[in-house]
């Protein structure tokens, strides 16, 4: 499994989450509670205009949904998991890719073992790590970008790749890795209504 670093900065206009969820492992603050079914959305859609004036950006537009959710076939006391989901619609391609993962809560997101600052663009804060399947027998490993919530705008900073994949399954085939860097590199995504995330979440299932 692929570790992937979510940075999260809490805002005082985040209403979803109280300020004293905050420390809990099994919420992601500001986005996210802990109870089953909890779920959030977001979306960036780069218009015409956007895209000629940024010709090096490959990224047309990205969605990632959130989603309080049990593994398949787990047990009942082991609860329920925050699962993440990304969806990126890229330039000469005709259909989106995705990615599938579960996350959690850390307090030293953003940060390497020495303290030091793991992607620049993006802030030292408590955040959110979550872990990007490849396939359905991928080991854990680097990739590490990082989200921050502030209010309904979601802002993600990358500087690796995602493994990504357009079958519904895991087993299904392998994944592809994306690069997200340089004009791929910073994402600001609106949070929009649960249900315009429903095809993505039925389009690629946890296994």
């Amino acid at each position: 499994m692929r570790n992937v670093l979510f940075g999260l900065a809490i805002a005082t206009t985040c209403a979803s989450v109280p300020a004293r969820a905050v420390p809990a492992i099994e919420a992601l603050p500001g986005v996210i509670g802990q109870t089953k079914g909890d779920r959030a959305c977001y979306l960036r859609v780069y218009d015409a205009a956007h895209l000629a004036a940024n010709p090096r950006q490959r990224t047309t537009s990205l969605r990632i949904s959130f989603r309080r959710e049990n593994w398949p076939d787990a047990a009942p006391e082991a609860g329920s998991q925050n699962r993440i989901r990304i969806e990126a619609a890229r330039r000469g391609v005709k259909e989106p890719l995705r990615a599938i993962g579960d996350c959690r809560y850390r307090a030293d997101a953003n940060q390497d073992v020495q303290g030091r600052r793991r992607i620049r663009s993006a802030p030292v804060a408590p955040g959110i790590v979550c872990s990007i399947k490849g396939d359905a027998t991928d080991e854990e490993s680097g990739t590490e970008p990082v989200l921050v919530v502030s209010g309904d705008v979601l802002t993600m900073h990358m500087q690796d790749s995602l493994p990504m994949r357009r079958n519904r399954q895991l087993s299904d085939g392998p994944s592809q890795e994306i690069a997200f860097a340089g004009a791929d590199a910073v994402f600001r995504l609106q949070r929009i209504a649960d249900r315009d995330c429903d095809a993505l979440d039925a389009a690629i299932v946890a296994e």
